[in-house]
């Protein structure tokens, strides 16, 4: 057997280990998070006890906390790989915005809708809307969805390039992946956030900060190169990578 990629340090490594014939090389991919310490299964790979082991860590804390407790030799044979995400397009900076909710407790809605009136507003839920939240109807930029279609959540999606995460409760639709993927530029509240690892810091603003998330929309509506540089930061903040860059650590592990 030439080489074995493994993503636990329970069974898989146990079956390994009693294999008679061992793989020439071994790659774990660990994806859990440590206790603090360095798990004593993954030194038993970094000391050398399979043949050719490497681990690659695919989150940057865990990766960070896990080196910095190796000496250089161990280190070495740890590298970092992001996540390669199915995103379905490109953001085209439309002046559109979406928010999914089951709440019609959303943080600044008045403020922002009216601040914006060159922004049209959707605003889906999976179940009827009250009667608070359908009043926002008579806003010539607001449509509203209650209990929404998949076919019109897959159509916002689609069509929006902005992601408000400013509603209370919980999040429906897996909303933070969704938009994500959709590479919707995700701006939140910090008492409303949901999909924190998908929203940039930068994105993300005190609570009754309207004027602030005002102006953000403002800018990146108005400046392409601003838009673009906060898709980034949220690019960096999701971990986002390249599929070339697996293709080059597995290149190398079987090389």
């Amino acid at each position: 057997m030439d080489g074995v990629i493994f993503n636990s340090l329970g069974t898989c490594l146990i079956t390994l280990i009693n294999l008679k014939n061992k793989p020439k090389r071994n790659m774990l991919f660990w994806q859990e998070r440590s206790q603090g310490n360095v798990p004593d299964n993954m030194l038993y790979l970094l000391h050398g006890k399979l043949p050719e082991s490497r681990v690659v860590i695919q989150n940057k804390a865990e990766y960070e906390k896990i080196t910095g407790q190796l000496g250089e030799a161990e280190k070495a044979k740890v590298s970092y790989l992001g996540t390669i995400y199915p995103f379905r397009r490109e953001n085209q900076h439309r002046k559109r915005a979406l928010t999914f909710t089951n709440s019609d407790q959303i943080e600044g809605l008045k403020q922002i809708v009216e601040a914006l009136p060159e922004v049209h507003f959707d605003i889906a839920a999976i179940m009827e809307m009250s009667s608070r939240l359908m009043g926002f109807g008579h806003y010539d930029n607001v449509a509203l969805y209650p209990v929404v279609r998949d076919e019109d959540t897959q159509k916002l999606l689609a069509e929006d390039d902005l992601y408000l995460d400013i509603n209370y409760a919980n999040e429906i639709l897996e909303a933070g992946r969704q938009t994500f993927e959709n590479q919707q530029l995700i701006l939140a509240f910090r008492d409303t956030l949901h999909a924190s690892k998908y929203t940039a810091p930068e994105n993300i603003f005190a609570a009754q900060d309207f004027d602030g998330l005002i102006t953000k929309i403002k800018k990146v509506l108005e400046d392409p190169s601003a838009f673009n540089k906060s898709l980034r930061s949220q690019m960096v903040q999701a971990e986002t990578t390249a599929v070339s860059n697996y293709q080059n650590e597995l290149g190398n592990f079987f090389s």
